[in-house]
């Protein structure tokens, strides 16, 4: 077996040029990367405080503590178990979640959230509110 022959401060400087290869690559790759995972951590806010929004507005609107806590106590639910499952209330004026997020949210990010959809003419509406009850008459 022959041994290649390299003086140790020739590997020492073969080695920190690799590191400062891989430092770069790992640079531009993070560069890269960085919007990407910005857009997906404001997301993941934007989420937590839109549950964080409709947990308020059952618990504290007028119109979540009616109807909607009164059904929700019949189930046997406590306040306890309201928390921990994530359960809130989307007010029927369809856009309080939208009213909210646009405060500190870009329509661009709105737009990918999920949480909202368009109508046709451009608007946003909240996806998550309480369905419009049709008469059968």
């Amino acid at each position: 077996m022959e041994l290649e022959k390299v003086y140790v401060s020739g590997a020492i400087t073969h080695s920190r040029g690799e590191m400062r290869n891989r430092d770069s690559q790992a640079a531009r790759t993070f560069a890269r990367r960085a919007p990407r995972n910005q857009q997906r951590s404001a997301l993941v806010e934007m989420h937590r405080e839109g549950a964080a929004s409709t947990l308020r507005q059952l618990h504290e609107s007028p119109e979540g503590k009616g109807l909607p806590m009164r059904v929700l106590r019949i189930a046997g639910l406590n306040r306890e178990a309201m928390m921990k499952f994530g359960l809130g209330y989307a007010p029927s004026s369809g856009d309080a979640l939208l009213r909210f997020l646009k405060q500190k949210y870009p329509e661009t990010l709105l737009e990918v959230s999920g949480l909202l959809s368009r109508e046709q003419n451009g608007r946003f509406f909240d996806r998550f509110r309480p369905p419009h009850h049709v008469s059968h008459s």
